[in-house]
Formats: C-alpha cells, sequence, structure tokens
C-alpha cells in the first residue's frame, strides 16, 4: 500500500529528472578525452531539449506520469468516498478498480493477495482472543465454584459445630420437643427426618407398654402395635399390606384349580405357550387346551415371581416357582399345587398374626386324584409341528374317557 501511495505525478517526475541527470553524467564521462565529441555535445543537448520540447507541445505524456495520474486518481476517488484502503475490505474495492486498466492488472493481484493475508491474520487474532476469553470465563467458574466449595464445608462444619454444641446444653432430661426444636434449627433434612422418626417409635414404645390393651394402630403414620407388643412403622405395614394382597389373589387363582383340571390338562406339551400351538391344540386337543387354560401356568408363575417380599422368604417363594413341574404327569402338578397353597397360606396366617390384616381367602382342600400313582407311565400326546400339519398317536374314547393308542 505504501508503494502505492507512494506513485504520485511528482514522485515520477523526480524520476525523470533523475534519469535526465544520469545520463547527462554519463554522456559528460564519455566526452573526457574526445575533442569531436566534446565540439558536438552542446548541439546534442540543444536536439534534446527541442525534442522534449516539441514532444510536450504535441500532448506527448511519459507513459510512468500517466500511470502515476490514473492511480492517484482512482486513489482518491475512492478516499472521497470513505472507504478505508488500509482494511481488507478497501484493499478489494481497490482492486476492482485498479483491475478495469490493464496497466495496474499486476496491482489488483497483488491487493487482493494482501487482503487475503490481512483477513487471515485478523480470523487468527480474532480466534486468539476468544480462545483468551473462554479460558478466563473457565477460571472465573472454576474459581467461582471452589468458593462455593469452600463456603458450604464451611457452613456445614459450623452448622454441626453448632448442633454439637446445642445437643450438650439440653438437660439430660430433654423432652422429644427439645431434642426436635434443637435439630429443625441445626440439623440436616436427613437428621430432622431420624429425629421424628425416633420420637415416634419411643411414642409407640411408650403407648405398647402403657395399658397392655393389645394390638392397634397408633397416630396418623399408620405405625402398628401387634399382639406380642412390637411396634410397625407404617412404611413397613404398607409394604406388608401390599403382600398379604398379591398372596390372596394367588391363592385364589390356586382354589380355582381342580382334579378334572389336573387329569385334562396333562400333556407332554404346553398348547397355550404361543398362538399357534393353542390354535393346532384347540382342534386336536380340546378338552387338554382348555384345562391348560383354566390353569393358566404361566400366570401363577408370573404371580409368584413377581409377588412383593412378606413374611413368605424369598427363598421359598422363587423355589415354588422353579419346581413347577408342567404337565407332563398330573400326580407331579397337583402335588405342586397343593405344595404351594399350603406354603400361601401359611404365609397369610402369620401375616395375619403379625400385622392383623384380615383374611378374606383360605385355601381350599388340597387335591387328591385317587389312587393314581405319583408317576405312572408316561403317555403321550403329539406336539405341534410347526410349519406342517401335526400328526395324532392318540383318540379320545368317549366310552372310558381314556386316551388311547391309534392302532
Amino acid at each position: 500500500m505504501k508503494s502505492l501511495f507512494d506513485l504520485t505525478p511528482n514522485a515520477v517526475q523526480q524520476t525523470i529528472r533523475a534519469e535526465e541527470e544520469d545520463r547527462a553524467l554519463a554522456q559528460a564521462r564519455m566526452l573526457q578525452g574526445n575533442p569531436f565529441a566534446a565540439a558536438a555535445y552542446p548541439a546534442l543537448r540543444t536536439g534534446e531539449r527541442l525534442l522534449t520540447g516539441t514532444q510536450q507541445l504535441a500532448g506527448v505524456v511519459d507513459p510512468r506520469m500517466k500511470a502515476a495520474t490514473d492511480l492517484r486518481s482512482t486513489i482518491q476517488g475512492l478516499q472521497d468516498q470513505g472507504i478505508d484502503m488500509a482494511t481488507p475490505e478497501g484493499m478489494i474495492q481497490l482492486a476492482s478498480e485498479l483491475n478495469k486498466n490493464p496497466d495496474f492488472a499486476g496491482m489488483s493481484v497483488a491487493l487482493r493477495q494482501q487482503a487475503a493475508k490481512l483477513t487471515q491474520e485478523k480470523e487468527k487474532q480474532g480466534l486468539d482472543t476468544q480462545l483468551t476469553k473462554a479460558r478466563i470465563k473457565r477460571e472465573e467458574v472454576g474459581t467461582a465454584e471452589a468458593e462455593a466449595r469452600t463456603r458450604k464445608l464451611g457452613l456445614e462444619a459450623d452448622r454441626e459445630e453448632n448442633l454439637r454444641i446445642a445437643l450438650a446444653e439440653l438437660p439430660p432430661n430433654a423432652t422429644d420437643e427439645q431434642l426436635l426444636a434443637v435439630y429443625r434449627k441445626f440439623g440436616t433434612a436427613d437428621q430432622q427426618a431420624r429425629a421424628i422418626q425416633a420420637s415416634l417409635d419411643r411414642k409407640a414404645r411408650l403407648a405398647g407398654q402403657g395399658d397392655g390393651t393389645g394390638a392397634g394402630y397408633i397416630g396418623k403414620g399408620g405405625a402398628y402395635r401387634n399382639q406380642f407388643g412390637d411396634v410397625i412403622t407404617g412404611s413397613e405395614m404398607k409394604k406388608q399390606r401390599e403382600n398379604f394382597l398379591a398372596s390372596q389373589k394367588l391363592l385364589e387363582n390356586l382354589n380355582k384349580i381342580t382334579e378334572i383340571d389336573v387329569k385334562d390338562a396333562e400333556a407332554t406339551f404346553d398348547y397355550t405357550a404361543s398362538d399357534t400351538a393353542k390354535a393346532i391344540g384347540s382342534k386336536l386337543y380340546p378338552k387338554t387346551i382348555s384345562a391348560q387354560t383354566r390353569i393358566a401356568a404361566s400366570q401363577l408363575l408370573q404371580q409368584l415371581e413377581s409377588l412383593p417380599p412378606g413374611s413368605a422368604s424369598d427363598a421359598d417363594i422363587k423355589l415354588a416357582a422353579k419346581n413347577f413341574p408342567g404337565y407332563g404327569n398330573a400326580a407331579n402338578l397337583a402335588r405342586w399345587i397343593n405344595d404351594t397353597k399350603a406354603l400361601i397360606a401359611s404365609s397369610l396366617e402369620r401375616q395375619v398374626e403379625l400385622y392383623g390384616f384380615p383374611l378374606r381367602v383360605s385355601s381350599t382342600a388340597p387335591l387328591n386324584l385317587g389312587k393314581r400313582s405319583a408317576a405312572p407311565q408316561q403317555q403321550t400326546q403329539a406336539a405341534p409341528v410347526m410349519g406342517n400339519q401335526p400328526k395324532a398317536t392318540k383318540v379320545y374314547n368317549r366310552q372310558t374317557g381314556e386316551l388311547e393308542d391309534i392302532q
């Protein structure tokens, strides 16, 4: 840019004069020792001046002078428009104007290259500035967080110290109200909750030791004092109540299963396992699939596995679900139903005793399949063959009510 602005008509004129003086000096050195040339030199200089004067009169201008004049005019025009040619944008505008003149094509290219270079430098400087600001911001945030943690730790330490001092200042026979007042003032939310629960438990124990009138609910929190004087909290009573209701529902479903259901459901295949098996079984063994549907083993197992924790141990429940024998042997299935009913009934009795829940469902009599052995000879039925028509191996005899081999 400096070289462009220095290219003025005056500067070009000075350059031309300097060139003329240099030529004159060179000619003078050449004439030294040459009398003929020295004699002719004045005439030559006169001829040059006459030629120069003639050219000026004819309007002939030195190309460099014209270029400097045009350049100066272009720059002055942009300056008059308020364009700052020290910026990349100003350089681009100047390059566009110079590009209109073929003599300035090289200058135009150089200006565009310089503008691109300056743009990259400005972008880099801006990015560096943003990174610096971001780093400073992170440092400020980190400092603020550290200060906040320090203040929090200090406040917690002060609170713990104040709580310790306040508790130490209480009389030996401090009441629950005095203890709770201290915890409400200096304790955390967890400490306050524990203090309130401890107060409720003490009141419950005192109520149980008072008149000895037996079981009953205590206060408004749902706590319960059983017939043995044990106080069960409201949250524990809620959990046991959920187990009790679910257990009654399970026992009710087990009670609905009859000896006939167990006998009719006997098969080597569970026809309720899928829609395809159910469709095939409904055509070949309608009585079997009807009995299996009434038993609904999958639902019973799901109820067992999802039974909430209660007085029946989790190990007993998991063992009962794991030992389900399937439909292959009616005696084994009946035994499993009887054992599971006994397990659930025993659990319900213990819950009635411990928590005073009203018993709505009781276990019915155990299933009895008569003199049938516990492990009779296996009778088979055809299992569905997916994608092909199943082949039956048994036929039902209406007179005997038994399945017989197809001859």
